[in-house]
């Protein structure tokens, strides 16, 4: 009965190490803290023109920390940018090196349609949705993974997000006279583009998809939705004008010239309706892609231009 009983207790000291030592690798750095000031902004939004593309729509920017792999609960938060900026100030134990990522997006009064973000603050994930209607710039959202310390150089306390999204643009250089037939009047665009990822991991930048789509990749298809109008009417691209006809945000690897995707768009009006089809659309990280031609004419004649960084002109040739 004695020797059971040496047996159980020692078991049992096992186990209470074991469950110890779990308790340790899983708890938050310990020591002494300071709070450092860091700031988060989204260029294109500093100064904003109200037009697709100019980032003012992320307003809600989440955030937490990571050390290794190791989530730090007690720096989750959401705060909202302001300007596309906003300053935080957070308190991080010296001598630690945190990695930080960051998550703004569209959001009012529910959560984003778009963007699920119930595995951010445990994994930095976060899963896309490519449902809903084209041309919908609330789809526009931003991130950054930064490695904060305690002591770090001012200027790197500066974190500019960028978008992990490729934006796909139709534009219509044969628009003008489809505006001077008031066929433009009611017109709607809708996109169909596959073999997609649909997660982001923050952390590190990669992509990838769903477990049922993991082989194929995830399709696409923007439902039919009103053509940008007002001050988005018209998309320049090489200082040149076109009728903006279509525009979709789609997630893009991380680092070299992404991937090359067919796009389908439809153009409908109501009575006529008009489709194009373009193989080898290249798709990069926050670059726009600009597929601009004779839509609506009958012999079709599309070229590609992208943008890289939404910056300077890249022609690609087909």
């Amino acid at each position: 009965m004695k020797k059971s009983l040496n047996i159980f207790l020692a078991v049992l000291t096992v186990f209470s190490f074991v469950s110890c030592q779990k308790d340790n690798l899983s708890s938050e750095p310990r020591g002494h803290k300071k709070n450092m000031v860091i700031t988060i902004q989204t260029p294109e939004a500093l100064s904003t023109t109200k037009l697709i593309g100019d980032g003012a729509k992320a307003k809600a920017l989440y955030y937490t920390a990571f050390v290794g792999e190791l989530p730090i609960h007690s720096l989750e938060n959401k705060v909202e940018l302001v300007g596309g900026k906003a300053e935080l100030n957070v308190p991080l134990v010296k001598n630690v090196e945190y990695k930080f990522v960051f998550w703004a997006q569209y959001e009012e009064d529910t959560e984003s349609p778009y963007y699920d973000l119930d595995a951010f603050y445990e994994t930095s994930e976060v899963t896309i949705s490519y449902a809903g209607y084209a041309n919908d710039e609330n789809r526009d959202a931003f991130c950054a993974s930064k490695k904060v310390y305690v002591g770090m150089p001012a200027e790197d306390r500066v974190i500019n997000l960028t978008r992990p999204f490729a934006q796909i643009n139709f534009g219509a250089d044969d628009y003008d006279m489809v505006r001077y037939l008031g066929l433009h009047e009611g017109m709607t665009s809708e996109t169909t583009i596959e073999g997609l990822p649909n997660i982001i991991k923050v952390l590190d930048g990669s992509v990838s998809m769903t477990t049922d789509a993991a082989e194929e990749g995830v399709k696409a298809e923007f439902k039919p939705a009103a053509i940008p109008t007002g001050k988005d009417e018209y998309l320049k691209v090489g200082g040149k004008e076109y009728g903006y006809v279509n525009m979709n945000y789609v997630l893009a690897p991380l680092t070299g010239e992404g991937y090359l995707k067919t796009v389908n768009a439809t153009f409908t009006n109501g009575q006529s309706k008009w489709e194009a089809s373009v193989e080898n659309v290249p798709i990069a990280r926050n670059h726009r892609t600009n597929i601009i031609g004779d839509i609506f004419s009958e012999n079709a004649n599309l070229e590609i231009i992208v943008d890289p960084d939404f910056t300077d002109d890249k022609i690609v040739e087909l």
